[in-house]
This record gives C-alpha cells, sequence and structure tokens, in this order.
C-alpha cells in the first residue's frame, strides 16, 4: 500500500479552487446561452451574472460549486493512488441520484461538461501528488540512518524538492 502527500498545499487547493472557479464559468455561460435561445431574452451578461450567481430560475446557492471544489481536492488523490473505482462509483452514485432532476437533455449535457471538466483538471492536479510505497519509505529511512547527520539533513532537503 502506497502513502500519498501533497507536495505544496497552498499550491494544490488554490489551482483546485480555480479549476472550479473556471468550471462555473464555463456552465454559467452555457446556462446564459441557453436562456437566451429559449427564452428570447437578451443581454447575455445579465443572464451570465445572474447563473453564476445562482441566481433565478434554479437558485443553487453555491453548492455544486463546493461539491466541485472536494472534488477537485479527492479525485487528483484517488488518481494517484490508482483508486479510480473510487471515482467511478462516486460518479456513478452522483448520477443516478439526479437522474428524475433531468427532465430536459440541456442540464444532462451541462452535468456531463461539468464532470468532464473536473476529472480533466483533476488528472492534471493528480500531478502535485507525490506517492510513495513503503519499501520506499524504509529505504528512505535505512539510507538516512546510515549518514552523518548534516549530510542527512542535506539529503533530506534534496529529497523534499
Amino acid at each position: 500500500m502506497g502513502a500519498w502527500q501533497v507536495a505544496r498545499p497552498g499550491v494544490y487547493v488554490g489551482a483546485a479552487l480555480l479549476l472550479v472557479l473556471g468550471v462555473r464559468v464555463v456552465l454559467s455561460a452555457l446556462k446564459a446561452v441557453e436562456s437566451r435561445i429559449e427564452n428570447n431574452a437578451s443581454g447575455f451578461w445579465r443572464l451570465f451574472g445572474s447563473a453564476f450567481n445562482g441566481g433565478e430560475p434554479d437558485k443553487d446557492y453555491w453548492q455544486p460549486f463546493v461539491l466541485g471544489l472536494l472534488e477537485s481536492m479527492v479525485f487528483p488523490i484517488l488518481i494517484a493512488t490508482n483508486h479510480w473505482t473510487y471515482i467511478g462509483a462516486w460518479l456513478g452514485l452522483k448520477t443516478i441520484a439526479q437522474a428524475g432532476a433531468w427532465k430536459k437533455r440541456r442540464v444532462f449535457n451541462r452535468f456531463l461538461i461539468g464532470t468532464a471538466l473536473v476529472l480533466m483538471g483533476s488528472y492534471l492536479l493528480a500531478h502535485m501528488v507525490d506517492v510513495t510505497t513503503t519499501a520506499n519509505k524504509q529505504l528512505h529511512r535505512t539510507v538516512m540512518d546510515k549518514l552523518p547527520s548534516h549530510t542527512g539533513q542535506r539529503a533530506a532537503a534534496e529529497l523534499r524538492r
């Protein structure tokens, strides 16, 4: 079983935030275009702002954003540790739970687009997760124990980079 750690947690969380914010922008733009076409409404930016802020008619109170943020922080770790089954199970559960709400195909398509964007971004973020096996950790400890303390400190600093 491998262990993992995020090399730079602040950058990791910031990248996950940017990813989910970008997904929200894309989905809000799609929703604004749909509203313009279906309702013959004018003012793309007004419609976009309303969709982005979680406004009428589908008040979401930013819950999809929070869920997407959690996914974009957990999925890269699952990808890096090769636990794809958990991602598949979560997406299956999420899809089944919302199946009744998708009366219109466009809502389902937005869900698929958002999910695909989070998965693609998570795959990129997975490169920020360091995965080590137990054997590698034991080897590291053995080598570090045999080195003089000042050399070991420099070697440990190099390994952390």
